[in-house]
């Protein structure tokens, strides 16, 4: 059903009548479409989705080191690392609940019941029961259960916002529109599944229900989209392979090897299992979870509540960010800005709900009291209400355009509840689509007053006379001129301005043309009779009026917003506004924050008739706004730019976000006025709705990033030395070092150093550099090389320790040898000192001694795991566990100098290893 379509047209294609269905019909129907219900695809397995957490390589991989720490004896560490399995995996396997979750949360928006005509007669039935079809009739309050094209409307407002995510009340009406590929938000003749009506009464058609309305599109996209790995996941999973093939390889070269050098199967066998205990990263999945919750733990502080851990590092590689307008950008609290009366321009200072602000003309302050009649006009002429809020000045109750005029009442000192006590409604004339105004009737003392607003031009057209200074005369062409053009003016900013204007009456007028002028509750149709007899008071009572002045407003941004825009560009972000607005405003808002300049405005109409590959181009343009877009329209933009490359950050409030977030590499939804679909289809929460507070998240992502691959190169670093030091043991004939002694210094020594890079509060300079380049891996050649250069360095060193104190036992290089414990002891130390040199060397490029000093946790980790080395040393308990000896002052002269020597070539390399790191840890876009 079209909605360009006259209503007589879509009833005959319905097959339906203005009288409604019979209960035959009905019947029939409802088997043949089914219940007005959304339907929810199950798609998470337990079992299947639990044993699927454990298909990882990296989870393999520690597997079998677990397997490996079990078969070398060590069961506490076997029973350690098959612990940290449990957990990371278990972090993965509840995610999968979370698409189920929002749809349940959807299905929870839809009204239990709605009045139809059944048979001729007006019947209350279950809203599940409800057919394409059936007459439906509306009043003030009602949820819409089904997407309804209207057959008549009485003054009818709707709130759209879980669709368009606009909050501005929106107008409809009976009849047909004559352009066609409209956006959701333009359809004005038909209202939508779970948008409910502010004002006025209706009766409609049913169109659509369940999975085919608007709103079961939503549930439908929101279902559909797969969740994808974060660019994190599929790192560590490339690496993981990579790791995997890299120890297979090795492992069977070695065990060829050695039968080719006539060593028995038990001795190859031997070595190849300690060349991959020195080859799997134990501690690495744990650390990584520590990088992550800590900074989940930082973005909590910073008002940003993290779902999914991945979701951390996801944001740290943001290159583009799509954000609403209302609400996030804007403070969603329309402020009146601007006015003109007696014949001056007036700027309103103070933004939102506080009463607080003052009144400048020409650079002085205003005096309020020549404003009395226009203020009179704005707090009588008005059903909203506030609600005094000790924290946020006032609560609107009631529509936010006529909560911003009673704040501006009361910025002028004007108690509005008082003062209407003393000024009592005696009648009212309610807004319409037609004639664009509403009017009251109000008691001042024993005279009366009619007051009006509404739209400048139709208020003019009903005035005669103005008001200047407390004087009235009449309008002449001059001032009709001068109006209008502080109409354009204060549209042309993107302001919604409205028009005041009053008259005195007498109780001989008012009693002639008394009566029912309000709409009564109980009409839900209009009638020919009815809106006869209306009009004809209504042009007697808004005739003859005396024009007061303009008010302009808007809903402003908020303080932080143009901050932390400045600070996105300055990161090498993407901002891009998607807004159900309209484009004027949409437009003023992103110029006025410093969002775009001079943006191109695409509409969701433009959207409509455009093909992906235009809308991709589109998207290159540096600076662009979509205004009047729907669901789809935002699914759409988001799939196009994760096209061509970006990861995409994408923020929401309302259920018409929910597909937008959940397709999202990250989905933002608001904490305050976030609907719960929105807030569970997202990975990250903004508890205090500020783009400022996303801008942070970012930032604390890149710093999780970068300290992921410090201590990724710490972990790597300390295999690669055990690993060349394995190696080399197996051309001098017997290993320099123990397989238990290697999983001590995986899982015990490196650990802290490790965990305090994992938490590192990261460079200044971060938010100063462009996002980093996704085609990146976390195991590059650039990290391979490094790795090779340092492993071979200290697996040198190590083998002439190693060979130096076997030399002094004077028994050859064996087992059985009395030395071979102090030698590996040895061994085992300088591993562990040369890692302490390379902990700071990891931390970055500031300077060596920047280095020790700018991070009291690695410091700590530092001489804790020294401490370690020196009870593993002396403790004769530990001794025996680990298989040491007591090393002597001129063993230790042999460590030390070991890890001198490579503290000399870190230095004498520095050059080098700052372009390493660069490479390596800093590499950018």
């Amino acid at each position: 059903m079209s909605y360009t379509e006259s209503i007589e047209k879509t009833l005959g294609e319905l097959s339906a009548s203005k009288g409604g269905l019979s209960y035959e019909e009905a019947s029939k129907r409802l088997g043949q479409y089914g219940a007005n219900t959304l339907v929810v695809e199950a798609k998470f397995k337990i079992l299947k989705d639990l044993l699927a957490q454990f298909t990882d390589l990296l989870a393999i991989i520690l597997i079998i080191a677990g397997g490996l720490s079990y078969i070398f004896g060590e069961t506490r560490d076997a029973i350690i690392i098959f612990f940290i399995v449990l957990a990371n995996e278990a972090i993965g396997f509840f995610q999968e609940y979370k698409a189920e979750k929002a749809i349940q949360a959807l299905k929870k928006m839809i009204p239990l019941e709605a009045i139809v005509l059944r048979g001729g007669e007006e019947q209350k039935i279950n809203a599940s029961d409800i057919v394409p079809g059936d007459i439906i009739i509306l009043d003030e309050g009602d949820n819409v259960p089904v997407d309804i094209r209207l057959i008549e409307a009485n003054d009818l407002f709707t709130n759209d916002t879980v669709l368009t995510g606009e909050s501005e009340p929106q107008s409809k009406f009976a009849g047909e529109l004559d352009t066609e590929n409209l956006s959701v938000t333009e359809i004005d003749n038909t209202v939508f599944m779970g948008t409910s009506v502010i004002s006025g009464n209706a009766i409609g058609v049913v169109v659509g229900t369940g999975m085919n309305t608007e709103f079961g599109k939503i549930a439908h996209l929101t279902q559909e989209i797969e969740n994808t790995e974060s660019p994190l996941q599929k790192e560590v999973r490339t690496m993981a392979k990579t790791i995997s093939l890299i120890t297979l390889a090795v492992v069977a070269a070695i065990f060829g090897l050695g039968l080719f050098m006539k060593k028995s199967p038990f001795e190859s066998f031997g070595y190849s299992l300690g060349i991959a205990a020195s080859t799997v990263p134990e501690g690495l999945a744990a650390t990584i979870s520590v990088a992550l919750a800590v900074g989940v733990q930082r973005m909590a502080r910073s008002k940003s509540i993290i779902k999914r851990l991945s979701a951390v590092e996801t944001l740290g590689c943001a290159t583009v960010i799509v954000t609403d307008k209302t609400g996030t950008l804007t403070k969603n609290e329309m402020t009146v800005k601007e006015l003109w009366a007696n014949g001056k321009n007036i700027h309103v200072k103070g933004v939102g709900n506080m009463p607080v602000g003052e009144f400048i003309s020409d650079g002085v302050l205003y005096d309020q009291s020549k404003l009395s009649k226009l203020l009179e006009i704005t707090v009588l002429c008005d059903n909203a209400e506030l609600e005094k809020d000790s924290d946020e000045g006032f609560k609107v109750i009631g529509d936010s355009t006529e909560g911003a005029l009673l704040v501006l009442a009361e910025k002028a000192r004007i108690d509005t509840n008082e003062f209407r006590k003393t000024h009592t409604k005696i009648d009212e004339v309610p807004f319409d689509s037609t004639r664009k105004m509403m009017s009251t009737i109000n008691s001042i003392g024993n005279n009366y007053c009619v007051h009006t607003k509404g739209a400048p031009l139709e208020v003019l057209a009903k005035c005669t006379k103005i008001l200047i200074d407390d004087k009235v005369r009449n309008l002449v062409k001059k001032d009709i001129d001068e109006i209008k053009k502080q109409n354009d003016a204060l549209a042309s900013e993107a302001l919604r301005v409205l028009g005041f204007a009053y008259r005195e009456i007498d109780k001989t007028f008012l009693d002639s043309h008394s009566g029912d002028i309000r709409r009564p509750e109980s009409a839900t149709i209009n009638t020919k009779d009815s809106g006869q007899a209306r009009m004809t008071k209504e042009n007697g009572i808004e005739s003859d009026l005396i024009f007061v002045g303009l008010v302009g407003m808007i809903d402003p941004p908020k303080a932080e917003v143009e901050e932390a825009i400045d600070l996105t560009k300055k990161a090498g972000l993407k901002v891009i506004m998607v807004t159900g607005d309209y484009q004027l405003t949409a437009k003023a808002i992103g110029i006025r924050i410093g969002l775009a300049m001079n943006p191109k405005m695409i509409s969701g109409s433009d959207l409509n008739t455009m093909s992906k590959a235009e809308l991709k181009k589109i998207l290159k343009t540096d600076e662009i706004i979509f205004a009047r877009v729907d669901p789809e329209h935002k699914m759409r933009i988001v799939s196009a730019l994760q096209d061509l490359g970006h990861i995409v950050v994408v923020t929401g409030d309302g259920v018409n976000d929910a597909p937008a977030l959940k397709k999202a590499d990250i989905g933002v939804a608001m904490g305050i006025t976030g609907t719960d679909v929105s807030k569970e289809s997202a990975e990250m929460i903004v508890t205090d709705d500020n783009f400022s507070s996303i801008v942070s998240a970012i930032k604390e992502g890149r710093i999780v990033y970068d300290n992921i691959k410090r201590f990724l190169l710490y972990i790597l670093s300390s295999n690669s030395t055990e690993f060349f030091s394995v190696i080399m043991g197996f051309f001098l004939g017997v290993s320099p070092i123990l397989a238990i002694q290697i999983l001590f210094v995986d899982l015990g020594t490196d650990v802290f150093p490790s965990m305090a890079l994992a938490v590192d509060k990261g460079d200044h300079e971060i938010m100063f550099r462009a996002p980093r380049d996704r085609k990146q891996k976390l195991l590059s050649k650039e990290m391979l090389m490094f790795l090779l250069q340092i492993g071979l360095l200290v697996g040198v060193l190590a083998a002439i320790v190693f060979s130096i104190i076997m030399t002094y036992g004077g028994q050859g290089f064996s087992a059985d040898a009395l030395n071979y414990k102090r030698g590996t002891t040895a061994v085992y130390a300088v591993l562990v000192l040369c890692q302490v040199v390379n902990a700071f060397m990891c931390r970055g490029t500031k300077g060596f001694f920047r280095s020790i000093f700018g991070n009291t946790k690695l410091l700590l980790g530092v001489v804790f795991s020294l401490i370690l080395l020196l009870f593993v040393v002396y403790n004769t308990a530990l001794q025996n566990i680990f298989y040491t000896a007591p090393l002597k002052s001129a063993d230790w002269i042999l460590v030390l100098m070991a890890a001198l020597i490579f503290w000399g070539f870190s230095i004498i390399k520095r050059n080098h290893y700052i372009k390493s790191f660069d490479k390596i840890v800093m590499k950018t876009a």
